[in-house]
């Protein structure tokens, strides 16, 4: 007759061998050779994963290297997009949706004073020139004389004169002061203001000083700073700017120099 123990269903005893032999293997036993494969396997995974981790960072960045090798022999990637437009919005204090003011700094920047040296039509108005070498007594009379006509301003012909001698015979030239005269103020103003020596001849030199204290000089550029007050945006005169205006033309204003150093005193 069979045994039969207490529980009959029971599958029976597992063995396992080992270096001591054959030992009966528990439940215990099972559960702990299935955490150590488990975890084994998670390890492998987890390893797996990193490998395409590195491999995948090294890709991004031999493509990050080749884009900057390629901007470099690119010279139209060296700038911004929007660093290329010839204007700047002029805003001198934060708002909901601006943060921060323009700086003086980044007007020179964004309005390219560095290309408007060169620029014979922009030197003037972005630099005062300084001379070297030849000096202007070198020259000839006729051509000193030439030049103090290209003066705009009648206290540089009065300084200019008291460097010696010969220049303040030459500063002293009627017609130099008249044509002074015809460029800054108009024929009604000088009729207002006429002046006539014992000799019968008009003193243009001292006229020009009287004019000068009854009316503004005249400006004039070749290309000038303009300021959209819709906009405020700051472009130079003969490049164009985003306007949502109506008429952009009658929110445009030039600036003088001094108006453009104005504009950034907060």
């Amino acid at each position: 007759m069979p045994f039969l123990g207490q529980d009959w269903r029971s599958p029976g005893q597992s063995w396992v061998k080992t270096e001591e032999g054959w030992k009966k293997t528990t439940a215990d036993d099972k559960n702990n050779n299935v955490s150590v494969e488990s975890y084994c396997k998670a390890e492998e995974e987890e390893e797996e994963c990193f490998n395409k981790e590195n491999l995948l960072l090294s890709l991004s960045y031999d493509m990050a290297a080749k884009k900057r090798k390629k901007d470099l022999m690119n010279n139209n990637t060296k700038v911004p997009y929007f660093h290329r437009e010839k204007w700047i919005y002029v805003h001198k204090g934060s708002t909901k949706e601006r943060h921060g003011y323009c700086t003086l700094g980044e007007a020179f920047n964004r309005l390219d004073f560095c290309s408007a040296i060169k620029d014979t039509r922009r030197f003037n108005y972005v630099v005062r020139p300084t001379s070297k070498g030849m000096t202007l007594t070198d020259l000839p009379a006729s051509l000193q004389l030439n030049i103090m006509q290209r003066l705009s301003d009648g206290r540089d012909l009065v300084s200019l004169g008291q460097v010696c001698p010969d220049l303040g015979g030459l500063a002293e030239d009627r017609l130099l002061w008249k044509r002074l005269c015809q460029y800054h103020f108009t024929d009604r103003q000088i009729r207002k203001r006429l002046m006539v020596s014992d000799k019968g001849h008009l003193e243009w030199k001292k006229m020009y000083f009287k004019l000068s204290r009854c009316y503004p000089h005249r400006e004039q550029y070749s290309d000038t700073l303009h300021f959209c007050t819709h906009c405020h945006i700051l472009f130079w005169k003969d490049t164009n700017h985003p306007c949502t205006a109506n008429n952009p033309e009658s929110c445009t204003m030039p600036l003088s120099p001094q108006d453009f150093i104005n504009l950034f005193n907060f």
